[in-house]
């Protein structure tokens, strides 16, 4: 099989330096293109480059809608007509790359919002109105437009619940190549606390100033979807859990679990219990892997027993070990009899939870 060189155009993950320069002169010495550091490529749609930043990767889609804007500036005369043509021609230039690419809160969704209203507000006499009036739905006498916060919001979530789904279909645990590398780094920012989806679990916060560096290695795409996962849509999920997701719910590292008054979780807490880090060490996420390691129902003193090996000190001690008990009873206090039913998987446990947010469930 030979190489079409004329039609192939390699892109760097990184931008070029002096130590693989030479492989970069190798390349071209094939006679294919070898983007430079500003250069970039696009593919299925979203542009790629070494050093393309987010709000750069989203530039050509603003000169795209300004010339939909102008196309289609004297096709309505109403208000309501110029929303129409906004959510169903003008702005959807934008929902699919919002939906796989970090949009930039300031700077980017800014001019996007510019492009907004100067295609409603054609006329002085509309400049009066109150932004406020433009999302209104139409049943309380507004315009019914969508937000653009909320709508990459909720294609974004929606990609995260397209992760979720996909997990659950993929057979012996074989998840499609797409999906690997989403969970390979769910994996790293949730460590040591649990594994892959226990990050459903986990809070987030989108701010560089207070996030850890675990979740900042996310990158921002990932790292503001599970922030919105977090922040809006878990506070709508409907406490439904059957038994068998109890058994398998992460509790090191859970906003329904918290240890101190700010409601940090219990290895996030500004000084959390020492056994936390051993039982992390020791792969018990959760209250199956601890009933391995003290059948149920679990005792102060079977845990300290357990503990006791790796710390025979203040760690292991009955009261640090009630003190623990005490904060996850909730999950463990239905759990105190063995549980009989259908097996469930043995990976990817918290993405086979029941999600269930008001009256929707991911499925």
């Amino acid at each position: 099989m030979r190489l079409n060189t004329a039609k192939t155009v390699v892109l760097p993950f990184r931008p070029w330096s002096s130590i693989t320069q030479p492989l970069k002169l190798d390349l071209q010495q094939l006679g294919v293109e070898v983007l430079e550091n500003d250069g970039r490529v696009k593919l299925l749609g979203i542009y790629y480059g070494p050093t393309l930043s987010n709000a750069d990767r989203l530039q050509h889609l603003l000169a795209d809608m300004q010339t939909r804007c102008s196309l289609w500036d004297y096709r309505a005369r109403t208000l309501s007509g110029r929303v129409v043509i906004l959510q169903q021609i003008i702005l959807p230039v934008l929902w699919f790359s919002a939906s796989v690419c970090h949009v930039p809160q300031t700077g980017f969704q800014q001019q996007v919002n510019s492009i907004i209203a100067r295609f409603i507000c054609r006329n002085k006499s509309n400049i009066a109105l109150s932004k406020q009036w433009w999302f209104l739905p139409p049943d309380k006498g507004g315009l019914g437009l969508t937000s653009l916060s909320t709508m990459i919001q909720s294609l974004q979530l929606h990609m995260l619940c397209k992760v979720i789904i996909t997990t659950r279909s993929s057979q012996n645990n074989e998840v499609p190549s797409w999906v690997e590398p989403v969970i390979k780094l769910f994996d790293n920012a949730i460590y040591p606390w649990g594994k892959n989806f226990d990050i459903l679990y986990a809070p987030s916060r989108f701010c560089k100033r207070f996030s850890s560096p675990r979740w900042l290695q996310l990158g921002p795409y990932w790292h503001f979807v599970l922030f919105t996962w977090n922040v809006y849509f878990r506070k709508k999920i409907v406490r439904t859990q059957c038994k068998f997701d109890k058994l398998t719910t992460p509790f090191l590292d859970n906003v329904d679990i918290s240890y101190a008054y700010r409601g940090r979780t219990l290895a996030g807490a500004a000084n959390p219990l020492q056994l936390v880090t051993i039982l992390a060490n020791q792969g018990v996420f959760r209250p199956l892997d601890l009933f391995q390691v003290c059948p149920a129902p679990v005792t102060t003193e079977a845990l300290s027993n357990f503990l006791r090996p790796f710390d025979p000190g203040r760690t292991s001690s009955t009261r640090s070990c009630s003190n623990f008990l005490l904060r996850i009873k909730p999950l463990l206090q239905s759990l105190m009899e063995p549980q009989f039913g259908p097996v469930q998987a043995v990976c990817y446990y918290s993405a086979f939870h029941a999600w269930v947010i008001l009256v929707w469930e991911i499925k």
